[in-house]
């Protein structure tokens, strides 16, 4: 499903429902049997997918890719062979996590900002617990453990961020900073 300004776009099997948001009235359907280029051809496991964009949608089904006009009148369609289908199956799954946890993300940041430092490090563990091993999450992660005055814990996230991101002056400033506060770092860490 997605939405713009005037439409409402759903998927169902193999057709494509658009709606107007003004009166909530079918506008087009589009995808089914024996509609020629238009039609979808699906596994159960691969649902259609769509991305309504500013000017047009792009369907993506069985070993192609077929664009549409916001109001569902056929412009092309791209035939894929098996690899670059298998490559974008498996790829679409992955850019709707990215952007679940980009969103998560954004979220912790606003909290972070706000002062609200356990909510921020909740977030930030949350979407490190899903084998996310982000060093930007972890950077971040650290700032508001520091201010949370766990600076043990702060620590452990700085290194954790400069082992994914070993060039970073920011990680490596901030790590020094947080091992300043401690009085017994051992002297093999030195000042990185």
């Amino acid at each position: 499903m997605a939405v713009d300004d005037t439409q409402l776009y759903v998927t169902q099997e193999a057709s494509v429902f658009i709606y107007s948001l003004k009166d909530f009235k079918l506008v087009k359907k589009f995808g089914s049997a024996g509609q020629g280029p238009q039609e979808f051809f699906l596994v159960p496991t691969v649902p259609l997918t769509i991305d309504v964009q500013m000017d047009q949608i792009i369907a993506v089904s069985i070993r192609k890719v077929s664009y549409f006009t916001k109001q569902g009148e056929f412009i092309k369609e791209v035939k894929m062979k098996s690899m670059i289908f298998l490559f974008i199956m498996l790829l679409v799954p992955c850019l709707d996590l990215y952007a679940g946890i980009y969103d998560e993300f954004q979220q912790a940041n606003r909290y972070y900002e706000a002062g609200d430092f356990r909510s921020a490090i909740s977030i930030y563990e949350d979407i490190l617990s899903r084998d996310t091993d982000d060093p930007d999450v972890h950077y971040n992660l650290g700032n508001a453990y520091f201010r949370e005055k766990s600076i043990g814990r702060a620590i452990l996230s700085y290194e954790r961020a400069l082992e994914l991101r070993p060039r970073d002056e920011d990680i490596r400033f901030n790590l020094g900073y947080a091992r300043s506060f401690i009085d017994d770092v051992p002297q093999e860490y030195g000042w990185l």
